[in-house]
């Protein structure tokens, strides 16, 4: 992660499809500029061993610009204009917020291999509630939430091309 200017002010080692990074804030107890102040827009760059990469997205939560404790979300994709087939359909799910249990809906135009995962506040993912090949047509998942704890979740639909990832609250 670095600032406009070129400053280093955030790193991190990629893993999983998953990677949570930090960044790092202004010391506002010393003179110089060590790292970002609020509100500067940050770029994310990955080094793959040969090369340096600037890479785009599609932000899912807050954006590019820094703030203190702040949580941004941002999907990395090779194509952020088109993500897909614009036919897939992954509705908000209801009701939502939610304590017990939730309905997703998605609608799929031809039979697709799929992935529907939940995932929690810091990118780990904590269920998968289908891997597989899914009939062309409307769907509807159930699930309850009972052994996870209130917070704030994402739920992602892989279709093909296609991905799409929202936000669902759970309260207990």
């Amino acid at each position: 992660m670095y600032n406009q200017t070129g400053i280093l002010v955030g790193s991190a080692v990629i893993e999983s499809d998953f990677t949570a990074i930090t960044l790092w804030g202004d010391d506002e107890l010393t003179p110089e500029t060590d790292g970002l102040l609020p509100g500067e827009d940050f770029i994310i760059k990955i080094y793959d061993g040969d090369n340096v990469k600037t890479l785009d997205g599609i932000w899912l939560e807050g954006d590019n610009q820094y703030s203190a404790n702040k949580i941004s979300i941002l999907k990395f994709v090779e194509n952020p204009n088109n993500i897909g087939d614009e036919t897939v359909n992954l509705s908000q799910n209801i009701p939502n917020p939610f304590n017990h249990e939730t309905e997703f809906s998605f609608y799929l135009p031809e039979q697709a291999n799929i992935k529907f995962s939940i995932i929690n506040i810091v990118g780990e993912v904590v269920d998968v509630l289908i891997s597989g090949v899914m009939e062309k047509g409307d769907h509807i998942l159930k699930f309850q939430a009972d052994a996870l704890p209130t917070g704030v979740y994402y739920y992602t639909l892989e279709a093909g091309n296609y991905i799409s990832t929202k936000k669902m609250v759970i309260i207990k």
